[in-house]
Parts: C-alpha cells; structure tokens; sequence
C-alpha cells in the first residue's frame, strides 16, 4: 500500500494535486512502483478547478417501504484535470467519479411505480439523474436515445450523451460523455444471456453497435456548435455491469479504428472505465499484437460471478486492463482493508448497502459464504444412516466461481449447443429473475430457498439414481432424477404461492444435473453442493454500493488512499500423513489442518482446505512472508509443492515441487514462501524468481521439479478414470491436474458387484478402492468390476 503525505495536507482540497498512478511500462500488472510515478504538470489549486456536489441514483429499497418511489443521494467529486492525463493511466479518482456517472445512469425511482408497466410516460424522464449529473458538471446538449425513454425490451440498450469544452495545457478541447444504462433495466437482463453462436457476443454486440449509431448521429448533429473543437475531440465512455460490457465493446472498436463520424483521435484521448464488465468480446481480436487497449480500464471485484460470463472456455475475453484495486482473500494479507471498506459501505446508508452488512456470524455478509464438499461412500451420515455425506469446506469464493463457471461451460459443451438447447429458457429466467423487481426478491431469495430445501430433501435419492442404477444410460438417470425435483419443486412452490411452467423448470433442472454429475466425476460434488448452499449470497458482491465503496476507498477524494494488489497467489500444497501449521513474518499462527481437519483461526483471511484424500492446500497471497510447517505423523512419505497461479492468465506461473521425501513420526518440514519483491511484480505472468526453499533437519532440500513461464502453464495433464462395466460400478477422478498434484480415485460398486482392483492397459495397479497417486504424465485407469 502506498500513502502520499501530499494527500494528508490540510489544504488538500479533494483532487489528487500528484496522483498516484501507473503508465503502460510501470503498471506491473497494478501492483504499486514508486520509481518513475507520473504526476500531473498542473493541478487544481482552488474551489474553482474542483467541483463537489450530489447526485441521485436508484437504489434497492425493500418491498413495502414508504421511500420506495424515491432515488438515494450520494456525493461526487469532479474535475476537468482528470482528463489532462493520458488515457492509459489508471486515475483512482476518474475511477470513481465514472462509478457516480453509471450509478445516475441507472433508470430513476422517483416520481414513478418501479414495477413494470406497459406505460411509457412511466419511462419518459427515468434519464434525468444522468442527465443532472451531466449537467451539473458542466456538460450541455445532453440527449438521451428512445431505448432510455421506453419500457425497455430483451433488445434494448438506454444511452445518454452530451458534451463541454475544456481546456487541457492552455487548449481548448471537446469532450463528449457518453453513460450506458446499466441498472434498473428491467427485461433487458435477457439480452445478456443471448450469447449467439459465433462471433461476439450477441446481446452486448447488438447494444453496442446501438451505442455506436447514437454516437454517430449526435457527434453529427452538435459539430458545428460553437463550443464543439472537431479537431480536439476527447471521449469519456462509462458503464455499469451489462453497460460495461457494451461500453467495452464500443471502446474496443472506437481504440481500434480511431475514426468515427470523420472525427479522428488517438487512443489517449478516449477514456473508457468499465465497472464490472462481463465478457463479450473475442479473445483473438482483443489481444491484437498491432493495438493498445490500455486505455479502457475494467474494474472488477473477483468475487462477483457476472465479469466471469460470458466463459472464458468459449473464448471469451475483454478489452483492455484488469484493474487490481478490489481484493480478496486470495491476494491480500490485510485483513484490515476489508473492515475500512465495510466503513464506507456503512457510511452509503442505503439499503443494499445495509443488507451486505447483515449476517449471520456478525460484520459482512459474504463471510457466510460456505464451500461444501461430498464425502462418497466413506462416512456415514449419523442423520440418515447413507454413506453419503455433505461437509463444509474452506474455498475462496472467487475460486469457487471460476471453477464453477468452468463445470458450466464443459458440461453444456459450447456456445452451439448452449444456444441450441439453453438459450431461450436461461434467457427467459434471467429477464424474470434479475430483470423484474416484482419478481426479483422471489428469485434471489424465496425461490432458491424453496429448491434448496426440495434438494436437501431429496440429495439421497438424486444420488443412489445417479450412483445406483446399473445398465441406465448418464441422460436416462439424470431424466429420471429431474422428474424426481420436478413433482416435489412444483408443490413446493405452489405452497408459496408460484407458479414456474413444467417445462422451464425441467430445463432448469437438467442443466443444474447435468453440471452437477460432471461435477461428482471430477471434484466429487463440491462445485455443485457449494453453488446450492450459496444461492442466496451470488448476487450480492454484483451490487454497485460494493464497488463504490471499494473505489471510494482507493480515491482521496474520499479520504481514500490509492492501492492495488498482486493478481497471484501461491498455493502450498502436502500431501501424506501430516498435519501443517502455517505462520505470518510476525510468528502469528494464520492456517493450520490437522488430521486433514482445517482450523478456524481468528481473525486470519488464509483460506486452507483439505482436497479429495490427503492433499492439503494453504492460498497465500504474494505481498506477505509465510512460514509452512510440516510434521509428519507416519513412517511414510511426504509431497511438498509451491505454485504460483496467476489471475490474469488463469494459469499457474511457476511450480516448485518436491516428491516423495521420506520423513518418520515426529519429523518436521519448514517451507519458507516470501513475499514478492517490486521486480517479482512485474512478472507475475512468467513466475518469479522467489525461492520456495525447503528444509529438513537444518538441512535444504532439492526440488524435484522447478518450471516457470510457458513450462509451468503447460504443466497440466489430462487424467481418465472409467469403469470397465458401468452396469456394475462408477469409477471418479476424471480430470486436467498440475504436475506434481495428488489425485485420488474412488471405485464404487453398485450394490451386489464387488471391485477387482485399479488397471492400467493390463496391468493391475492397485486392489484398494481409493487410490491416490501423484500426477507427473498424462495417464489413464480403469476400475474393475464384477
């Protein structure tokens, strides 16, 4: 973390006077480099150059309450010094008050019914929030297209512009402001589910080529004003969520043409600051060798599931940089950062902001978050007397949703088959679920509580269909248990009063079992049992309050200081019979597993978890020292590895792994997992060059492996578990490992067959039913069966 004393300064009035912020060479992937900080050549110097004022935007108010027609005031601060900066660096500052725009953006409560109607003068002035934010700050001939005038429609897309003059280094210049609609949007939440078959994605192409036109035609029809500099044209383009996806498009084709109207401009004059973009461009376009995207900023909180869709799987990507200013439990050691933003979450007094900060621990909701794991055949459930049994387990919530988002994609297959079998029924519910307020809270709260609770009732039975029912084709078994969920579902839900069509819900279901049985081959059942036992928290790192916060917490503006954190985290990793105890550079004890049981530690945002066997994994982020622990419990031998994983590329940076070390009862390991160093930071996609060094007895220890860059991205190899007669048993472990992981395999034979032993090809490998191996090749097994 950086803090400027100029920003301490009693007579610092509000705008950054030397902000804090990184060029193209300097970024180092957003974490902070003092040597080489850019500043601005003039900065405000009194009231008149810096503007503070308040703006109203529409907010969630509770069913029921009496100030449900009317829209939140919060406050802004702006200043045409923040376009005297290129383009390509980050402005804190600029981040936030772009965060303002979006928010007035979002169609008004006030002085009309929030419920949908057919009405169009309900949506005639539903603009004007933005439209006096523009206004306000100096912007004239603000017009808003008819999209933002009607009741909006699956295809619509509300866009507001309006342009001033100001003066950068002594010259006059025109900068137009265009804010896209991205709250309060009603069925156009089905557009963002209309993925299409090829190309970009369908939905946000539609909108931006929408966006595009209106720009079009209003730069046409206000340049021959008087205050309008064709020559001199600035562009400050913003959005929020299904907006940000939109305006990101528009900015990738606006940076890569640099022409639009007959207007020409360079890619430093085009300022775009998308606030939680989901993912609608290729990634073979966006990544052009000959073109710079470093002038649209994407900021995005890793734990909000909407910036993870469209999937990466499908090629999926987005224009421009990842701003590393929200954290998580994976890249950072502050546990304090999170109880200074929940200050300023407070402070916002709404009621969003209100529901993040109930829970049922105490402090901020998305700490109930709880990932669950499905323990197959191996304890017994004292509530049901079944060898099935759901445990709690410690997984980061971001994890947990890029890995869930990976079982979505692989168990639809592609976009094709997505858009052939899924489309128009996800389509129809995310309109209805996300889309309508009447609807809203039964889908977000009422709804998943209701088929959480049939789930939990019927789990037993889902599974001895999926695992007991021999000679049944995979689809048979998971029709036969969708019909199972359908008659209960349905009662269910007419008991509360809701009527979901057969049809719908079948789809619904068949999607969610489908992804589900996927999921029982490869995590055991974890991905899909933790997505039902969170339903309720999904939506809820999505809300705008969040990133507003966040943002004021980076912004001086707001008291704030600007930081950024490390995209990495490394993941230590043991595997045999031992317990592991792990220790911050002040010797305070942050995550400890014993008897393959994690402890919960006060006060510690170290996630640590037992994985399929005896495979422990500790998430450390890359800006603190560690020291792992080790203490062997049996006459057998011990697997040590440090990974670097790495968020913007989705894949692992460096490997450090150790194998079979032979260890004795009362043996210790000491691993040592530095911080990162400034040079450490700017190559954070390629590894680092920290030593993960090993000890034992006093003595250090030689790794077995060591591979960084392409090596360790390419260290990945495909496992293939199958049963030789999938009418007498089921055989789990199928999946894509890192080298040097543990993986355990789990035979289960249906009742009356009995399980021969592990072959491979002709070989007999092992007759124990769970069987774990270290993965150093691509391999495949199979169960026997009689």
């Amino acid at each position: 973390m950086v803090n400027k004393d100029y920003m301490q300064d009693p007579d610092f009035i509000g705008i950054i006077g030397s902000p804090f912020i990184y060029d193209d060479y300097q970024r180092n992937n957003g974490y902070p480099v003092i040597e080489g900080v850019e500043y601005f050549i003039t900065a405000p110097q009194g009231p008149g150059d810096f503007q503070t004022g308040t703006f109203n935007y529409a907010g969630a108010r509770e069913e029921g309450s009496p100030d449900i027609k009317k829209d939140y005031p919060q406050t802004y601060h702006y200043s045409d010094v923040y376009f005297e900066q290129k383009a390509s660096l980050y402005n804190p500052s600029l981040a936030t008050m772009s965060m303002c725009m979006v928010m007035s953006g979002f169609n008004s409560n006030a002085d009309a019914s929030r419920s949908i109607t057919d009405d169009n003068s309900k949506y005639s002035e539903k603009y004007k929030n933005a439209e006096k934010l523009l206004t306000d700050i100096g912007f004239t001939d603000i017009e808003a297209n008819t999209d933002y005038k009607i009741k909006p429609t699956e295809n619509s897309f509300g866009v507001i512009t309006g342009h001033k003059e100001i003066t950068i280094n002594g010259k006059k210049k025109t900068l137009i402001a265009q804010i896209g609609r991205g709250g309060n949007y009603g069925v156009e939440w089905s557009g963002n589910f209309m993925v299409g078959a090829a190309g970009e994605h369908q939905g946000f192409a539609d909108a931006r080529d929408k966006a595009y036109g209106w720009l079009t035609n209003y730069i046409n029809a206000h340049r021959s004003d008087q205050s309008f500099h064709e020559e001199d044209v600035m562009f400050w383009l913003t959005g929020y969520s299904r907006a940000a996806a939109v305006t990101n498009l528009l900015a990738g084709k606006l940076t890569t043409d640099l022409s639009i109207a007959g207007i020409n401009y360079s890619n430093e004059d085009l300022y775009a600051y998308c606030l939680t973009p989901p993912m609608g461009a290729l990634a073979n376009e966006s990544e052009s060798e000959n073109r710079s995207y470093a002038n649209i900023h994407n900021v995005v909180n890793p734990n909000d599931f909407v910036p993870k869709v469209a999937p990466s799987a499908w090629d999926f990507t987005r224009y421009g940089v990842d701003e590393k200013v929200i954290p998580d439990r994976l890249t950072t050691s502050n546990g304090a950062i999170f109880t200074e933003m929940y200050g300023k979450l407070d402070k916002l007094h709404t009621d969003w902001a209100k529901e993040l900060l109930k829970t049922t621990t105490g402090g901020y909701a998305l700490n109930d978050f709880q990932g669950k794991k499905l323990s197959i055949g191996t304890a017994e459930n004292p509530d049901t007397g079944e060898n099935y049994l759901i445990k709690n387990s410690d997984i980061a919530m971001s994890k947990f949703l890029d890995q869930l988002m990976d079982l979505v994609a692989d168990s639809i297959g592609n976009r094709g088959i997505y858009v052939q079998k899924y489309q128009a029924t996800v389509s129809d519910l995310g309109g209805r679920a996300l889309g309508d307020p009447e609807e809203r809270e039964l889908w977000q709260t009422t709804i998943p509580a209701c088929l959480n609770t049939v789930l939990e009732e019927n789990i037993q039975e889902v599974i001895n269909i999926i695992l007991n029912t021999p000679g049944t084709s995979t689809t048979d078994k998971i029709n036969q248990a969708v019909d199972l969920l359908l008659d209960s579902s349905l009662d269910a839900l007419e008991k509360e009063g809701i009527n979901i069509s057969r049809e719908v819900l079948s789809d619904t279901f068949g999607l969610i079992l489908r992804a589900g049985f996927d999921s029982l081959l490869t995590s055991g059942g974890s991905d899909i049992m933790t997505f039902f036992a969170n339903m309720n928290l999904l939506a809820k790192p999505h809300y705008p309050e969040l990133y507003f916060a966040w943002l004021q917490l980076h912004d001086p503006n707001y008291d704030g200081t600007p930081e950024t954190y490390i995209n990495t985290y490394r993941i230590a990793s043991i595997s045999g019979d031992a317990d592991v105890s792990v220790y911050d550079a002040g010797g305070a004890l942050v995550a400890q597993i014993t008897d393959n049981e994690p402890a919960e530690i006060a006060d510690s945002t170290i996630v640590a978890s037992v994985d399929a066997g005896t495979e422990k994994s500790i998430y450390l982020p890359a800006d603190a020292t560690y020291d792992v622990k080790v203490d062997a419990k049996g006459e057998e031998t011990v697997n040590y590895a440090v990974r670097e994983y790495n968020g913007d590329t989705a894949s692992y940076a460096k490997m450090v792994n150790y194998y079979d070390i032979p260890v004795a009862s009362g043996d210790r390991l000491e691993g040592i997992v530095p911080e990162f160093s400034s040079e450490d930071v700017a190559n954070t996609k390629d590894g680092s060059s920290v030593p993960y060094a090993l000890e034992k007895a006093e003595s250090i220890l030689t790794p077995s492996l060591e591979v960084t860059g392409d090596a360790a991205r390419e260290a990945l190899y495909n496992v293939t578990v199958t049963s030789n007669m999938e009418d007498k048993g089921l055989a789990f472990g199928t999946g894509t490992y890192c080298e040097g992981a543990t993986v355990q395999m789990v035979a289960l034979p249906f009742e009356g067959k009995r399980f021969i032993g592990w072959y491979q090809g002709d070989e007999p490998i092992s007759t124990d039913a769970r069987y774990e191996f270290t993965v150093t090749k691509e391999v495949s097994f199979t169960a026997v069966f009689e």
